[in-house]
């Protein structure tokens, strides 16, 4: 085989860059593993031609029929009174009741209302359906393709344009739930719990109330220190500074504490002859994740 040489069908300068000839290596195909695949337009915007929908046409209404013979079951919406395919009577297994054992019956005014299976052929043991022409015209027809963007035309024969939608006919649409994208979580699996760590040389005792423990994830972290004690036992005060650092963005992030690292940090004092102990409480937003956002 000939090794492919880079042509030009017009006149370069010299040392223009033409291309690149890639000659991949010998390998192990055994080692190696390879998958065939083929790369081509997909079907996000498939079109469809001529797809033919049968009108108020009902698929699967289960029949509940009497305990008793006759066995009649009533149906949900007047029949037309077809018994020859795609019109079928058939159990929850798929099996199909032979159309010489099973017939439509009428009301007072002819309308076929009901379906009797005849009683050597019924089984009491097993679940009814009918697939069934109905005459009933506010059926919901069902069409031939799923996630459907746009109806160009509409008519009673081939490639003929007769009806106008949302004038003629319209399309339910049902807006479902959003989907989660599975890369919007928590960075974390769980958050743990709060430890209290005493510096060397401390006095007092710290506890944290196991109730009073997040369950969700934090916006912000917090940090508290110790800046400066003054005075003698028992008229010692304490100062504390805190502040926040972001965790998690999203629209509802809170602020960080302080907004700049150059400003003042807040400031807790403690008075020893007030209490015992001390109690700093902060006030968050919890942020729970949810659909749509990303955190």
């Amino acid at each position: 085989m000939a090794n492919p040489v880079l042509t030009t069908s017009q006149y370069v300068e010299p040392d223009v860059y033409v291309g690149e000839i890639l000659n991949p290596e010998a390998s192990n195909l055994s080692a190696d593993a390879r998958v065939p695949a083929i790369i081509a337009k997909g079907d996000r915007l498939a079109v469809a031609k001529n797809l033919g929908i049968i009108r108020a046409f009902i698929y699967g209404e289960r029949l509940n029929f009497s305990p008793s013979p006759p066995f009649i079951a009533a149906l949900q919406h007047i029949a037309r009174g077809d018994i020859a395919l795609p019109n079928r009577v058939f159990k929850q297994d798929g099996t199909q009741v032979r159309s010489d054992q099973w017939q439509y019956m009428t009301d007072n005014s002819g309308n076929f209302v009901s379906i009797q299976i005849r009683d050597e052929a019924f089984d009491p043991t097993a679940t009814y359906f009918a697939d069934y022409q109905s005459v009933d015209r506010s059926v919901l027809d069902e069409l031939p393709v799923s996630e459907i963007r746009l109806i160009r035309a509409v008519g009673n024969q081939l490639d003929r344009v007769q009806f106008i939608e949302y004038r003629d006919y319209y399309v339910p649409v049902e807006v479902t739930e959003v989907t989660p994208d599975p890369n919007n979580v928590h960075p974390t699996t769980s958050i743990s719990a709060v430890t209290p760590t005493l510096q060397p040389g401390s006095t007092g005792t710290v506890v944290v109330d196991p109730a009073a423990q997040y369950l969700l994830n934090y916006s912000r972290s917090y940090t508290i220190v110790c800046t400066a004690i003054t005075g003698s036992t028992p008229t010692r005060t304490a100062t504390f500074e805190w502040s926040a650092d972001l965790l998690s963005g999203g629209n509802d992030a809170q602020p960080p504490v302080p907004l700049h690292s150059s400003d003042v940090k807040p400031s807790v004092t403690h008075y020893e002859l007030s209490s015992a102990e001390i109690k700093i409480k902060f006030q968050t937003k919890l942020k729970k994740l949810s659909q749509g956002n990303n955190i």
